[in-house]
């Protein structure tokens, strides 16, 4: 559940540049700054303007909300960075403690007096905790309340209220230099806690009074309302910056739009005899497999002699020709991936004439003696068997089936249940629930199937399920290509 009175009131930053913004009352008004920071560990000595704002039931946060550029396109904060938290607080009169818990150098002033400060870290690395270095020891507050994580800071220290509304500011560093070398630019557990006089409780300090204990279950439920609350902050902020560019998709979408309306429709082939096809997609793939079937049926026979293209001659020219000869560098502008493409050759002619393999280039250059236009130039020559091979093939006709056949049979649509795991399994990547189960079989609908796809892909998990795939395909991490490609950020 959420705590009583915990309302997190969001500035929404509707551009990745400054924002101006009132501090809302009875709340943690929070900046991010980027600009006007150095690589010394030392404090500005003119405050940092704000790149970011957003609000706080109380001075607690472990994580940066992301920063976002262009598009929506999330971008990366500068190190060192600068978070800054005021806000006005009414504390009962007395002499209570303070604990300040930070990963880096923060200070906590109470009108303008400086209560209590954590230091930088040693530039010999980290958070402290290495070898010659600071041990950080936690803190014990008390029975039930909450140790610091390992490598935080902390400092307690004593203050007087009198009971009047005070102006408190945290400052806090974010990253900074260990020479050449950035920090990287992470939070931490920062949190100012109070404990007041005559008890040993602690309680995260809020500007409107409300009570949160600093303890391992309360600030894992607070936590979870800041991040959900973060989380809308920056969809809503996402969805702006897109918004910004709504007119060149549009213009985009339009010409592909136009485009096809100027294409000609592929007509959906006739049903055929014996092979069930409930939908389009099904007819498509009957006709495939029956043309597939077809070629085989022509050109395959069980005599050895005749020459298996996916068993004999592709490997053959994958191993040894492709890699200089595919793509749209292919030297001498020939491409030996498909039939079409050996049959209409490069710069010097076809490549293949089919049924004639003494009038064929590809045969006159992997069999030649001159060390001029021999194929492959480099490497390992072909052998006299694997000529012979390729010119049976040719002499044969050339076939390449645009498929293998693995099976010769057509394979019926499945039952209502064996659909739907094999359809969540490649969607969303989970089997489906009980639940799940009995509502699909239940469907009377005809069209259920359908219906179950659309959902499907409309479901989180579909992203969640896909995306390793996409991160390979695009490279998420440029350095497995090209630096320069940069695309991380499209990603």
């Amino acid at each position: 559940m959420r705590h009583p009175g915990f309302q997190l009131l969001l500035t929404l930053t509707l551009a990745a540049s400054s924002v101006i913004a009132s501090e809302p009352a009875r709340s943690v008004y929070v900046e991010i700054c980027e600009q006007g920071l150095d690589d010394k560990d030392e404090w500005p000595k003119i405050a940092p303007q704000p790149v970011e704002s957003f609000t706080l039931p109380a001075v607690a946060l472990d994580e940066l909300p992301p920063k976002y550029i262009d598009d929506g396109i999330r971008g990366a904060r500068p190190s060192p960075s600068l978070l800054r938290m005021t806000a006005t607080i009414t504390v009962p009169e007395g002499k209570h403690r303070l604990l300040l818990r930070s990963r880096s150098a923060a200070r906590l002033t109470l009108k303008d007096q400086l209560i209590v400060e954590t230091p930088f870290p040693p530039k010999n690395g980290g958070d402290g905790s290495q070898q010659d270095s600071e041990h950080l020891v936690a803190l014990d507050l008390g029975v039930g309340y909450r140790f610091a994580p390992g490598g935080e800071y902390e400092r307690i220290a004593d203050w007087q209220s009198h009971g009047t509304a005070t102006s408190l500011k945290l400052e806090l560093f974010v990253g900074g230099r260990e020479g050449a070398k950035g920090r990287r630019v992470e939070l931490g557990e920062t949190v100012v806690a109070i404990s007041l006089e005559g008890t040993t409780d602690w309680h995260l300090l809020t500007a409107d009074g409300s009570v949160i204990p600093y303890t391992d279950a309360a600030w894992m439920r607070y936590r979870s309302d800041v991040v959900r609350m973060l989380a809308e902050r920056s969809a809503a902020i996402r969805k702006d910056l897109r918004a910004r560019n709504d007119a060149y998709w549009m213009q985009r979408h339009d010409a592909a739009t136009n485009w096809l309306k100027t294409t000609r429709e592929e007509p959906v082939p006739v049903p055929i005899a014996g092979l069930e096809a409930s939908n389009p997609i099904d007819r498509f793939l009957a006709a495939k497999f029956v043309a597939v079937r077809s070629e085989y049926s022509r050109n395959r026979t069980d005599n050895p002699a005749i020459v298996d293209y996916f068993r004999d001659v592709k490997p053959l020219l994958e191993s040894r020709c492709t890699e200089c000869h595919s793509g749209p560098g292919a030297k001498a502008g020939l491409r030996l991936t498909s039939r079409r493409a050996v049959l209409q050759g490069g710069d010097s002619g076809p490549a293949v004439v089919s049924g004639d393999a003494a009038h064929s280039e590809l045969i006159n250059r992997i069999s030649s003696t001159d060390d001029e236009i021999v194929m492959p130039p480099k490497g390992t020559r072909l052998s006299k068997d694997e000529v012979a091979l390729l010119s049976r093939w040719i002499q044969q006709g050339a076939v390449w089936p645009e498929l293998p056949l693995v099976r010769s049979e057509y394979t019926a649509p499945c039952d209502d249940l064996t659909f739907l795991r094999r359809v969540m399994l490649d969607t969303v990547g989970m089997p489906p629930t009980a639940d799940e189960a009995q509502a699909f079989a239940a469907d009377p609908s005809p069209d259920k199937r359908v219906q179950w796809i659309d959902r499907l892909l409309d479901d989180a998990r579909w992203a969640d399920h896909w995306m390793p795939l996409w991160q390979d395909l695009l490279a998420e991490n440029p350095n497995i290509l090209n630096p320069t490609l940069n695309n991380t950020g499209p990603f």
